[in-house]
């Protein structure tokens, strides 16, 4: 992401602080699905970490987070929220007890020293770094601790794909407006400074009444795309665009691809 676009991405997800819990579904039913494939592995570093309080953080934690969601998971650990939207943190802080510390800070450049965290989580943040040597997952590595657990889901290819292609044909063109990283490419990099537990793809359809209805669920989660600002939806385009995507009911599905992972610090 270069600096314009992570400027006009904090923006977008700044106004949907407060719409984004109503309209992420799929991203909160991929999250359930990550504290799940965490748990087994957790008594590992409680075990390992015996002597000292635990330090968790997850990043972008939006409005709400997965560790507070969960209060026996870490009982005793140190939570830390870290989110690059000042307003998801505000909102945050409605939804969570004292406990918890919140940080605003980028993903890319991890406010905390070097081994400092024993599990680091994340769901559906990492998609916006892309996907080939990516700087957040160097900044995992660094400020996570030995044998420390690394969690998280990701949004990939080919989430959304059937929108893409229409959208695609609708301007005749070969510019996409997202390219989701590819699981296999995550994968192969997190190798290199991670040992696997857990790794699964999980694929969600969410189904929608019309364009509308799913264009409004993209705005109210901030969802945005660095070159949707090249592209006119006239209302002639709009109800091609819907034709082409409607089902034999009328209504739109959408699919969505998350990788999940669970990892150990090498």
């Amino acid at each position: 992401m270069v600096d314009l676009f992570k400027k006009k991405l904090q923006k977008s997800f700044s106004k949907s602080a407060q719409s984004y819990n109503a309209y992420a579904l799929s991203q909160q039913k991929a999250g359930k699905e990550l504290i799940a494939s965490l748990l087994p592995h957790l008594s590992s570093l409680q075990t390992g970490c015996s002597k000292e309080r635990i330090s968790a953080l997850e990043v972008g934690c939006g409005p709400q987070l997965l560790l507070h969601e969960q209060p026996l998971l870490l009982p005793s650990a140190s939570l830390y929220g870290l989110d690059f939207s000042f307003q998801m943190l505000e909102e945050a802080k409605k939804r969570t007890k004292p406990r918890v510390s919140f940080v605003q800070g980028d993903m890319d450049a991890l406010p905390f020293s070097d081994e400092s965290i024993q599990l680091l989580l994340s769901s559906s943040t990492y998609q916006w770094g892309g996907g080939n040597s990516p700087l957040w997952l160097q900044e995992a590595g660094r400020v996570l601790k030995k044998r420390g657990l690394f969690a998280y889901t990701m949004m990939i290819a080919p989430s959304m794909k059937s929108f893409y292609t229409a959208w695609l044909q609708l301007f005749k063109t070969n510019t996409t407006l997202h390219e989701y990283p590819e699981q296999s490419m995550v994968q192969k990099e997190t190798e290199k400074l991670f040992i696997p537990l857990e790794e699964k793809r999980i694929h969600l359809i969410q189904r929608y009444s019309s364009l509308k209805d799913f264009l409004k669920s993209i705005q109210k989660t901030g969802a945005v795309s660095p070159k949707s600002d090249k592209f006119t939806l006239t209302p002639q385009r709009y109800r091609t665009l819907e034709k082409a995507l409607q089902n034999d009911e009328g209504n739109i599905d959408i699919d969505y691809h998350f990788s999940l992972s669970v990892l150990k610090r090498v």
